[in-house]
């Protein structure tokens, strides 16, 4: 299967056109945040953790404000013809970001994570609403896996190399300036080589009307009853990922009593068993739609957070390095919930984005996934101020991961229910246990 669909000219150019498009987005993003945090940049005299707050909010902005036009665009234009015209917009926004970090500028540096965030908003619809066209109908939950594991561990490389590149004294800002350009610069190499997609809809006018056409957008999407459950089930997702992966530096130094190191650490292994959990889903799948793998899938996540917690209630008394950390049993169970949390993860989300794909017809799919993008945003911030209220409370990571697991498994058994497709999976479940 990976022979037939990775290294077929359907496939392999919009895989590497996504993948450099993620890993430079986070090597900006890592870089920068880096930057205001140990270099102690600042505008308007704000501190430094409210710098890389803004930053979040820069970023994700623009998905709220844009996704309506970038469904329009992409459900009115050739897919192939937009990434191209994107990815040139990505070099030129990449420029502008060696200028900020050439000069030091934290205008013209907050201004290019903005434009980044933009050139991603009109890249989100086209990335997933595209493979319909490139693969066959069997092929697309191979294609999602590849996808969905590919954005992970561009995600993680990234963060990584981003931190690496601007810790070199002296030539940080400038290996920094150099490389995403030449990283832009890839992934449009890549776009050239996409095939050709479905002509122009003439008869399709898009509304610029940032608004209205986002409010269009939800309208239509609502009426879309069995396409509305894997958008809330796929933005929940979303949510708890945010939840996880924002505490993970306050849990690994307030519970683990562990380094930089050890949060960078949790970060791949979430990265890496997400990639997993996709692969092995498209492997166990074998072309179909496995619905009970996204039931399945979601009551065991929430029995290892509840597991999570537990193990986590005390903390550790030393403080711990990797190596120490991995001599610890108890350590390790931590280990064991995490990895799997994010491989049931991968196991959720590859069947609900082919599912999808395939029930939404070409003239209105990449509006639909413009649609989600915006659902995926607002559970997004909503995860930030609900750990923002449970922090003011003075809440230990353990506690949130408690109540992230039952929250986790009253949200899912509710859309469950509300929805006649996987209520009936839930009563097949119910009578073979």
């Amino acid at each position: 299967m990976i022979k037939s669909i990775f290294f077929t000219r359907h496939f392999w150019p919009i895989f590497w056109t996504q993948f450099f498009g993620a890993f430079n987005d986070n090597v900006f993003k890592n870089a920068l945040i880096i930057l205001i945090t140990y270099q102690a940049m600042s505008l308007a005299g704000l501190s430094s953790s409210i710098m890389v707050s803004l930053c979040g909010g820069l970023f994700i902005l623009p998905f709220f404000l844009l996704s309506g036009i970038a469904g329009e665009l992409s459900d009115k234009y050739s897919k192939n013809i937009l990434i191209k015209k994107i990815k040139i917009a990505e070099i030129i926004i990449m420029c502008a970001g060696a200028l900020g970090f050439a000069t030091e500028s934290l205008t013209i540096l907050l201004f290019t994570l903005f434009c980044m965030g933009a050139q991603s908003t009109f890249f989100g619809p086209i990335k997933y609403s595209i493979l319909p066209e490139l693969l066959d109908e069997k092929d697309l939950v191979s294609g999602n896996a590849f996808v969905e594991s590919g954005t992970f561990m561009a995600i993680l490389i990234g963060t990584i190399t981003g931190g690496i590149l601007i810790s070199f004294e002296g030539h940080g800002k400038w290996l920094i300036s150099i490389s995403v350009i030449v990283f832009a610069i890839i992934g449009y190499v890549f776009s050239i080589f996409i095939e050709q997609t479905s002509k122009e809809h003439i008869q399709h006018k898009v509304d610029f009307n940032f608004i209205r056409s986002s409010f269009k957008i939800i309208k239509l999407t609502m009426k879309e009853k069995k396409l509305m459950t894997a958008i809330y089930l796929i933005s929940w997702f979303w949510f708890v990922g945010a939840v996880l992966l924002s505490l993970f530096p306050l849990y690994v130094k307030n519970i683990l009593k562990g380094d930089q190191l050890m949060v960078t650490f949790f970060l791949g292994l979430f990265s890496v068993g997400v990639g997993i959990g996709s692969i092995l889903c498209e492997r166990m799948s074998h072309g179909k739609i496995k619905h009970e793998f996204v039931l399945i899938s979601s009551l065991l996540m929430t029995f290892f957070m509840i597991d999570l917690s537990l193990i986590s209630y005390d903390t550790f008394q030393t403080s711990l390095t990797l190596d120490m950390a991995l001599k610890s049993m108890k350590f390790m169970r931590i280990l064991f919930d995490f990895l799997f949390i994010s491989i049931l993860g991968g196991f959720f989300t590859v069947p609900l984005y082919t599912f999808l794909q395939r029930e939404s017809s070409q003239e209105i799919r990449s509006r639909v996934i413009a649609g989600l993008n915006i659902y995926n945003s607002l559970f997004m911030v909503s995860s930030a101020i609900g750990l923002m209220y449970l922090f003011s409370l003075n809440m230990k990571s353990s506690e949130i991961y408690i109540i992230l697991g039952v929250f986790h498994f009253i949200v899912c058994l509710t859309i469950y229910l509300r929805s006649t497709l996987y209520k009936n999976y839930l009563k097949k479940l119910i009578r073979r246990s």
